[in-house]
């Protein structure tokens, strides 16, 4: 779960600011926060490229075109737990959340298998 903060940000941000900050994270995941963290909704690269082919322009606000309803893991779920769902969902990346659904954790699928 290590770097995950750095694919935070928030509904302000416009799909270029979005895809700018998937990049910086290197982890093909942006995390829709509110100021406490709490998760709004995820943009993924699948996303992005939806976004494209319907000619979107890059200057729109993120939540037009990020997933507002994404799965999470709860912060008691083990490794074993979240790779089931990664898989049965086919997800790469899955964030963690609080009881209050702030994020605490992004686990990757690399980082799992890597443990």
């Amino acid at each position: 779960m290590k770097n995950w903060d750095s694919a935070l940000t928030g509904p302000q941000a416009t799909l270029e600011e979005a895809i700018a900050t998937m990049d910086r994270s290197a982890l093909r995941i942006a995390l829709i926060v509110d100021d406490t963290r709490r998760l709004l909704g995820t943009l993924t690269d699948g996303d992005v490229r939806r976004a494209l082919l319907k000619h979107m322009p890059l200057s729109i606000p993120v939540d037009q075109v990020m997933c507002k309803t994404p799965q999470v893991a709860q912060m008691d779920w083990n490794r074993e737990r979240i790779l089931a769902v990664m898989e049965r969902m086919q997800l790469l990346q899955l964030p963690v959340v609080n009881e209050q659904g702030q994020v605490i954790g992004l686990e990757t699928l690399h980082g799992l298998l890597d443990k």
